[in-house]
């Protein structure tokens, strides 16, 4: 008898929590159709207003991939967008007893006005649909908006390729109103418009800068609103471990052959020329600049330059020998004393001016490459 009665007031008590939920939810969506029934979703609260709507945009973004190759930016994000539409507050009878914030159902966004938006520079625009489309809106008593949109977006960035791997690459967004003017429209960023989840990885850079700006246009039909989020990676790059550190310790290697005597010719060839190849092979394995930069990166001047302290260290050794045997050839034998003399003078005056070029390369060529190196890293 006792567990009879326990049912019953289990199923009454079911019934009731029921039944005030579907009355509450009843509430909700006879408010919002009583709403809409003289609402017009092609008209913008500035019609009803006489102000421009303001309207406020901000982004989560969490996942990013910069493709190098054609400089592209691929980035799923929640696209977030904040409006007031006076026709949407609460004033009916029972509206106080609902939440502040209320959940419209799906499809909702096709029966209200929400800002036309788009991005400018995208070149492609994805609204995620898995399972059921993936967006809400949040509608507030007071009859504030809030629209939330998965989407996958691909636009073109910015890259200063120039410093190739030391590049910033910016990636700009442009979201501009597709038919409503200045006049009726204005864009600004919400608060903490650009948000990067704690868990974002981006493959070869590092989010380093974000930032908000205008920049509404004037056309032909008139002048559009327009806000710009942007955000600056930075290449995190190996060149100086796996590039400068080595390439630098080969040209220090190809300046032994100032301390070997000039007339151990093999030795200083050998020197110079090992160098030389030791340097190509770093080039070819190091060659990762991507192909779409055609002009001269920062990549391309360290390994020039490298090569041209190499090369020029092989030619100091023949203007060496160039300069010591011209000397020497000038004793011609003679059997005259005093011209004997003169001759080994004369010898003794190319191996001395031989001597002295050595020297001074030994001193000149490190100063000059450790300039090089400082300007290449200042600039």
């Amino acid at each position: 008898m006792l567990a009879s009665n326990v049912l019953v007031f289990l199923t009454c008590l079911i019934g009731t929590y029921t039944h005030l939920g579907s009355a509450v939810i009843s509430n909700e969506t006879q408010i919002f159709n009583s709403l809409l029934l003289n609402y017009d979703k092609d008209a913008s609260p500035y019609q009803i207003t006489g102000k421009p709507t303001e309207v406020k945009i901000s982004l989560y973004v969490y996942t990013i991939d910069l493709s190098s190759e054609n400089s592209e930016m691929t980035f799923t994000c929640y696209l977030r967008m904040g409006w007031d539409d006076p026709r949407m507050a609460r004033k009916q009878s029972g509206a106080n007893n609902l939440p502040n914030d209320i959940r419209l159902p799906d499809h909702s966004w096709e029966k209200i006005w929400i800002p036309d938006i788009f991005i400018r520079n995208a070149i492609s625009t994805e609204y995620h649909e898995t399972a059921t489309p993936n967006r809400m809106i949040i509608w507030k008593s007071s009859g504030s908006l809030w629209y939330v949109a998965k989407v996958t977006v691909v636009s073109v960035c910015d890259s200063a390729s120039r410093r190739y791997p030391f590049e910033t690459v910016t990636c700009h967004l442009y979201f501009e109103s597709f038919g409503h003017k200045m006049d009726s429209v204005t864009i600004i960023a919400a608060e903490n418009s650009l948000d990067l989840s704690n868990d974002l990885k981006v493959h070869g850079f590092q989010p380093v800068l974000s930032a908000s700006s205008d920049c509404s246009q004037n056309y032909t039909s008139g002048a559009y609103p327009c806000l710009d989020l942007s955000i600056a990676f930075k290449r995190v790059s190996s060149f100086v471990s796996t590039v400068c550190i080595p390439s630098i310790l080969i040209v220090i290697v190809s300046w032994i052959s100032f301390w070997i005597d000039k007339d151990a010719t093999t030795a200083r060839l050998v020197t110079g020329f090992l160098s030389l190849i030791t340097l190509t092979l770093l080039f070819i394995r190091s060659q990762k600049s991507p192909a779409f930069i055609s002009q001269t990166t920062l990549f391309d001047i360290w390994f020039l330059v490298s090569f041209i302290f190499i090369l020029v260290s092989i030619l100091e050794y023949f203007l060496v020998v160039i300069l010591s045997r011209k000397r020497s050839g000038c004793a011609l034998p003679s059997v005259e004393l005093d011209s004997d003399v003169k001759g080994s003078k004369e010898a003794d005056t190319g191996k001395r001016a031989a001597g002295w070029m050595d020297w001074i390369s030994r001193i000149a060529f490190p100063v000059a490459f450790a300039i090089f190196v400082i300007v290449f890293f200042c600039l």
